[in-house]
């Protein structure tokens, strides 16, 4: 994912772990006791608390809750009784929670570019998104990223991270 190495314990849906070649994983996914709440907010609604020391709780009532810390670890405790649709929602939304962790910008966008630069096509699903890019592709453009992307500061530019990301799995 984006050549972060990445180790699951839970079946994550279109993604597969990447090796880490002896070194300790960027992104760690594993089972274990989840908060219902966080101690003190920084921000809070129904789904989403932001704490201090880079700490996210995301709840999904009757499927699971998932702690995010760091950019680099997500605890994840079923609360419902479909395992399948923890790796469907892991995949997509919380991965993206945690890339924004590490200084990411996630967008739900397919990207082209060319020799001036990219273009990010945003939309939620089925608006278009990579009918639009197929057709720009077709015209010249070179297909960066498909549904989903990474916005990275690099020496003070913003970069677009090709490649297949946490919305694989929402096609």
């Amino acid at each position: 994912m984006h050549g972060l190495g990445l180790t699951s314990e839970v079946p994550l849906n279109g993604l597969a772990p990447v090796a880490t070649h002896g070194s300790a994983p960027d992104i760690s996914i594993a089972w274990g006791k989840v908060p219902e709440a966080l101690q003190n907010p920084l921000i809070s609604n129904l789904v989403v608390q932001i704490g201090a020391g880079n700490q996210m709780l995301v709840t999904l009532p009757g499927t699971a809750r998932f702690l995010l810390q760091g950019g680099s670890t997500i605890t994840v405790q079923m609360t419902g009784d479909r395992p399948e649709e923890v790796g469907a929602l892991l995949s997509p939304a919380v991965l993206a929670l945690l890339m924004q962790q590490r200084g990411e910008v996630p967008l739900r966008a397919s990207v082209v570019a060319n020799q001036l630069g990219a273009v990010a096509l945003c939309g939620v699903s089925n608006a278009g998104k990579s009918t639009l890019a197929a057709a720009l592709v077709q015209r010249g453009m070179t297909l960066v990223s498909d549904d989903f992307c990474l916005i990275k500061s690099i020496n003070g530019e913003a970069m677009v991270l090709p490649g297949a990301g946490p919305a694989a799995a929402m096609a």
